[in-house]
C-alpha cells in the first residue's frame, strides 16, 4: 500500500512539472533554462539534467520531484494566476482578489554565479548606467535612501533625460512606486552629522545649505512627476536619524528583491565608500537585516509635500 501511494505521488509530481513546463513554454515562451533560473530565484533550485529527466519522464528522486513541482506551481501562480487542480490534473485559472502579476526574474548576473552572493564595488558609487540597469527590473517598488540626494537630483536637472529620467518614467508607467528619502536638513541630527564630518572634510561645511537646495529641487521634481499622471507614484521623504549607509533597493517584498548598500566611512567622501550588491534569494539573512534597517528609516519619515 505504501509503495502504491508513493508511486501515485510521484506520478502526480511528474504531471505537475511536465504540464507546468509545457504551459510556461507555450504561453510565456520560456525555455527550460529560463525555468531553471526562475526556480533558483525562488529557492526551489533543481539542476538542468534533473528538470530534463522529469520533463522526459525519466527517473528522478522524490525530493527533487517535489522541489520542482512546488517551484513550478509557484511560478505559474505568481505569473499567471493559475493553480494545479488535483482532480482535473491540469492548471486552471484561479481568481484571487489580491493577486497581482509578478514576473519572477532570472538571476543571470555575476552575483548568481558567486558562491558568496555579494558583489563588491571597492571604488565607490556605481555608474549611472549600472544604476539604471539595476532599477530597470523593478516590478513593484524602488527605494533610495541617502543623506543629501544631491547626485539623485542631478540626474534629473543636470543630465539628459535618456540617461536616467526616462528610466524612472518607464517604471512609473508600469505602476512601480519610486520612493526616495533624505536626511531632514532642519533636524538637529543633520547639524551634528555635518559638523562632525566637517572636522576632517572641509567640504561638509556647506552640506547643510546644499541639502536645503536639494529639497527645493525635489519639490519641483515631485510636482513635475505628478503631472504625468502615470499609474506608479513618485514619493520623497525626509528622515531624522543618523545616516549609517546609503540604500538602493528594488522590490524588497518580492522574491526578486535586491539591494545596493554603501556604508558611510568617517573621513572618506560618501561617493568613494565601497558598495555591496546582493539579492534576497542568494543572501536571505543579509537582505533581511538591511531590510529591518531600511524600514526603520522609513517608519517615521515625513513626506516632503
Amino acid at each position: 500500500m505504501k509503495k502504491s501511494l508513493r508511486l501515485d505521488k510521484e506520478a502526480r509530481f511528474y504531471n505537475i512539472v511536465q504540464k507546468g513546463v509545457a504551459l510556461l513554454q507555450d504561453t510565456q515562451s520560456y525555455t527550460q533554462r529560463s525555468v531553471i533560473h526562475k526556480l533558483k530565484m525562488i529557492n526551489h533550485a533543481v539542476s538542468a539534467s534533473t528538470l530534463s529527466n522529469i520533463v522526459n519522464g525519466k527517473k528522478a528522486g522524490l525530493q527533487m520531484l517535489k522541489m520542482a513541482a512546488n517551484g513550478i506551481q509557484k511560478i505559474i501562480f505568481q505569473e499567471m494566476s493559475m493553480e494545479y487542480s488535483w482532480d482535473a490534473q491540469e492548471y486552471i485559472v484561479k481568481k484571487h482578489p489580491n493577486w497581482k502579476p509578478y514576473i519572477i526574474p532570472e538571476e543571470v548576473n555575476s552575483i548568481a554565479s558567486s558562491d558568496v552572493g555579494v558583489e563588491i564595488y571597492p571604488d565607490g558609487r556605481v555608474s549611472i548606467q549600472k544604476k539604471t540597469e539595476f532599477i530597470s527590473t523593478a516590478q513593484k517598488e524602488v527605494i533610495e535612501v541617502g543623506v543629501r540626494l544631491k547626485t539623485f537630483a542631478g540626474y534629473f536637472d543636470s543630465r539628459k533625460d535618456t540617461e536616467y529620467k526616462d528610466y524612472i518614467l518607464s517604471l512609473l508607467k508600469k505602476g512601480v512606486t519610486v520612493k526616495v528619502c533624505m536626511l531632514d536638513p532642519e533636524s538637529n541630527l543633520a547639524h551634528l552629522y555635518f559638523d562632525d564630518r566637517a572636522i576632517v572634510q572641509a567640504s561638509e561645511k556647506e552640506a547643510l545649505s546644499e541639502s536645503r537646495k536639494v529639497v527645493t529641487r525635489l519639490k519641483l521634481l515631485l510636482q513635475e512627476m505628478k503631472e504625468y499622471r502615470y499609474p506608479g507614484s513618485f514619493e520623497v521623504y525626509l528622515y531624522r536619524h543618523v545616516p549609517y549607509n546609503h540604500f538602493l533597493v528594488v522590490d524588497p517584498s518580492l522574491e526578486g528583491g535586491k539591494m545596493m548598500i554603501s556604508h558611510y566611512i568617517f573621513g572618506v567622501r560618501r561617493a568613494e565608500c565601497p558598495v555591496l550588491e546582493f539579492t534576497r534569494s542568494k543572501q536571505k539573512n543579509l537582505f533581511g537585516k538591511y531590510l529591518v534597517s531600511l524600514m526603520a528609516y522609513l517608519k517615521d519619515a515625513r513626506s516632503l509635500i
